[in-house]
């Protein structure tokens, strides 16, 4: 069973995801597809999603997704910024908060949610990669097994790998493609859109890192906040 984060709750305010104003873009066709024909693909592993969609398949999508409490064309280049927030606040976390910390404070044992920083970094970076790669339709990679010595930059090569193809995804994302439901499998995910997912997995990360602030807190280290707004502060 793949890792979601199965008590996370969306909390973010799309509104200002909206765009100005909507262009209606195919997703570009993939491997055999002929223009507009559906295509799928599967691996191994048996994942399978839809790589194109017809048009009017697209429109019944959006015109359903009014039901699902969005009635408005959404901006991939808000998601992009979005999702820019995220990388930037994991990398800040990592760099300022968990590399100065000691082998033993970094796998000391906590009772609340995932457990050690080290199981809460695990966690952040296995849920990104399985939701990234049932939109992608690839296989995810192995979670990192436990460890008995400190394989922190194992875990940080393995995390920029997740995060590149993170990256590589929304560099390729287009507006009416958010409404698309490209996952088959697993069955409870299929009737996911796009957004909705993009959405749940930076809604994910914010929860997680607010948990490992406090752990590191606890443990003795001087946070700060991870507000997205100071963020756009710093990048206007």
């Amino acid at each position: 069973m793949k890792i979601k984060g199965a008590t996370d709750v969306l909390h973010t305010n799309i509104n200002h995801l909206v765009a100005k104003p909507a262009q209606h873009r195919l997703a570009a066709d993939s491997g055999s597809c002929r223009s507009g024909d559906a295509c799928f693909a599967s691996n191994r592993s048996g994942w399978l999603c839809r790589l194109a969609r017809p048009a009017a398949a697209a429109e019944a999508d959006r015109w359903a997704s009014q039901h699902q409490g969005v009635n408005y064309n959404l901006d991939a280049d808000a998601f992009r910024h979005f999702y820019n927030y995220h990388f930037s606040e994991n990398r800040k976390m990592w760099d300022r908060y968990i590399m100065p910390l000691s082998y033993e404070l970094f796998t000391q044992h906590a009772h609340y949610s995932h457990g050690s920083v080290r199981d809460q970094i695990i966690h952040l970076i296995s849920v990104d990669d399985v939701w990234f790669s049932e939109l992608r339709c690839v296989e995810p990679f192995h979670p990192l097994p436990p460890a008995t010595f400190d394989d922190r930059n194992i875990i940080r090569l393995h995390w920029d790998q997740v995060e590149q193809n993170m990256r590589c995804y929304l560099s390729e994302l287009h507006n009416d493609t958010l409404f698309d439901r490209p996952i088959i499998e697993p069955q409870e995910d299929k009737d996911l859109l796009v957004w909705q997912v993009l959405l749940h997995v930076v809604n994910h990360g914010t929860d997680h890192r607010s948990q490992l602030l406090r752990l590191l807190n606890d443990l003795g280290i001087m946070t700060t906040s991870q507000d997205y707004i100071f963020y756009v502060y710093d990048n206007l």
